[in-house]
């Protein structure tokens, strides 16, 4: 974050690695790959991103899209049983003579999950706003779990939710809610 006022860095995030940890280049090239660096807790008007790569032959850096987002992390965790998935809408026709016919689409990452145990605040103030204001056509950015560095990569990504979803009032004051949040490419 800069501070345009005196001009010092009031925040470094450091060095962040644009690979997966374990993996080379060629291993991900070509795919959805998010780069995720946080800030922490803060608040600014501007963001200046100073990329330093002293052996770029190139001159520049290809970057495809910037996503910069506030965080929402449940008080509680997502319960036992979340997954992700892929999913495509590649359609297959089989030919009168037998071949087969396919109209290929890409593939994307879903997750779904369910949020249980939430407070009251929470469930209302944060996750109903969140959904109501994004609807299913407004972008979020989804990480599965923000300390993995090996997984990061296949777990992490920009999408929308699926459908909104309702909130449940199981116990006096808590609520649950189911969510599925399916890539954007």
């Amino acid at each position: 974050i800069w501070d345009t006022d005196g001009d010092p860095v009031r925040y470094d995030s450091g060095y962040v690695s644009i690979g997966p940890v374990g993996k080379a280049v060629s291993e991900y090239s070509g795919s959805n790959v998010p780069v995720v660096a946080f800030a922490g807790n803060a608040t600014a008007q501007y963001l200046r991103i100073d990329l330093d790569d002293v052996g770029n032959t190139a001159g520049l850096v290809d970057l495809g899209r910037l996503v910069v987002a506030g965080i929402y992390q449940p008080a509680v965790n997502m319960s036992y049983g979340a997954a992700l998935a892929l999913e495509t809408d590649t359609t297959r026709t089989v030919t009168d003579g037998g071949a087969a016919l396919y109209n290929a689409k890409a593939v994307r990452r879903v997750v779904t999950g369910v949020l249980d145990n939430m407070a009251e605040a929470e469930a209302l103030a944060t996750f109903w706003k969140m959904q109501k204001q994004l609807g299913t056509s407004g972008q979020l950015f989804f990480m599965w779990d923000s300390a993995d560095s090996t997984y990061k990569h296949d777990r992490s990504f920009l999408g929308v939710l699926r459908t909104p979803s309702a909130l449940e009032q199981p116990y006096v004051s808590r609520y649950r809610t189911a969510f599925s949040v399916i890539e954007e490419l």
